[in-house]
């Protein structure tokens, strides 16, 4: 009998916008792991996708398993070996193809707080407040944290990077505006 082989599983959906963000980064210049976590933070993209430091070091190392990333080791003077990840000609198709993907797939908006806010007429008024004026706190926050990264970053970002920061940040602004006549309570009138 034939010997049987097991097909690598799928990623989930949310790994391809993980390879979108790696490929991505690698593609506009070949870097290490701990580069790549570095800009993944100082662009904020923590808040559009979730990935941790040791998800950045697992997802390089499967790209280059499967022959999208190629690696060469480095050192400088006394500091330990460092793997630089360099795209290929088959990541970068690779690359593109989920870019596709993804765009052609449907598109879901919703915000954490939907569930939650589309219940607040359930509580009473004074913890309706409570919970908008939370909400309310919490876009303030993301909203300056924002504007610090924009500011702070800006020039140095890729043109489309700082589009979407600035996307974000008229959202924020937006749907601040908005929760201030959000019906609370129906014995609460919107302001």
């Amino acid at each position: 009998m034939g010997q049987k082989t097991r097909a690598r599983p799928r990623r989930a959906s949310g790994a391809s916008s993980i390879d979108i963000v790696l490929l991505g980064l690698i593609k506009q210049q070949p870097r290490g792991a701990y580069d790549v976590s570095r800009v993944i933070q100082q662009r904020q993209l923590r808040s559009w996708i979730r990935i941790s430091d040791a998800s950045v070091y697992r997802n390089l190392r499967i790209l280059a398993e499967q022959g999208f990333l190629d690696t060469r080791v480095t050192r400088e003077g006394a500091m330990p070996e460092k793997t630089i990840f360099e795209l290929t000609a088959s990541g970068s198709e690779h690359l593109s193809q989920l870019i596709k993907e993804a765009a052609a797939a449907p598109l879901k908006l919703h915000f954490e707080f939907d569930v939650w806010l589309g219940h607040l007429g359930l509580i009473g008024p004074a913890e309706a407040i409570e919970c908008r004026d939370m909400l309310s706190e919490h876009l303030e926050a993301l909203s300056l944290e924002l504007g610090t990264q924009l500011e702070h970053y800006g020039q140095a970002m890729p043109p489309a990077v700082r589009a979407l920061l600035e996307l974000r940040s008229e959202v924020l602004t937006l749907t601040q505006r908005w929760l201030d006549h959000f019906p609370l309570h129906p014995s609460i009138e919107a302001d």
